[in-house]
């Protein structure tokens, strides 16, 4: 996700929430609109999965699920042991990201659902109206089955990087680390 599906898109959904009147048609209206997009992404999904079975890759893929060492650093592949190795199949591989993809979405939208009914807040389900289907369409696996764009580039080769929403605390924990073995006794300057 890009700075505009991070920040921007839930910030606008959330103060579109705060503008509309707390009215029972426009709540009914909100709930109808959830429920589409719902369905919409559940829809998508299926599309997506249906596409990773009719396309069959059978294409063996090798690689190192991300390990660190007992300090928090990654630990670099030539340095990792044959066995850690995950040998699998293209298909096999999307299937699983697919399931992950829609556990996630599934829960998230169920934990908003249940914000929704106990505070009686409609900020919840307008921020996953919004949100959802952005998530959706800018993964992976929509862009390579549905987009039809080839698997080529960091974003799009097996295994995929993952997009976490916290990004910044990521790249800020790499510099802090750097920073620390910097200033290590013996560290080259």
């Amino acid at each position: 996700m890009n700075a505009l599906g991070e920040y921007a898109l839930p910030l606008a959904a959330y103060w579109v929430s705060t503008i509309l009147p707390d009215d029972s048609s426009v709540l009914l209206g909100v709930r109808a609109v959830s429920c589409l997009v719902g369905a919409l992404l559940l829809s998508g999904h299926l599309a997506v999965l249906r596409a990773i079975r009719a396309r069959d890759d059978k294409t063996v893929i090798h690689f190192f699920p991300p390990k660190r060492d007992k300090r928090g650093r990654a630990i670099a592949d030539a340095d990792r042991d044959a066995a850690d190795a995950v040998i699998t199949t293209v298909r096999a591989y999307d299937s699983g990201v697919w399931w992950r993809g829609l556990a996630t979405h599934a829960l998230y939208a169920l934990g908003l659902a249940a914000t929704h009914v106990l505070f009686r807040a409609t900020s919840p389900l307008i921020v996953a109206a919004a949100t959802l289907p952005y998530a959706f369409v800018d993964s992976p696996l929509f862009v390579i089955y549905v987009a039809g764009k080839p698997a080529v580039g960091p974003a799009l080769t097996r295994p995929f990087q993952p997009r976490a929403a916290v990004s910044l605390l990521t790249d800020a924990r790499s510099v802090s680390q750097q920073w620390t073995e910097l200033q290590a006794p013996g560290a080259s300057r």
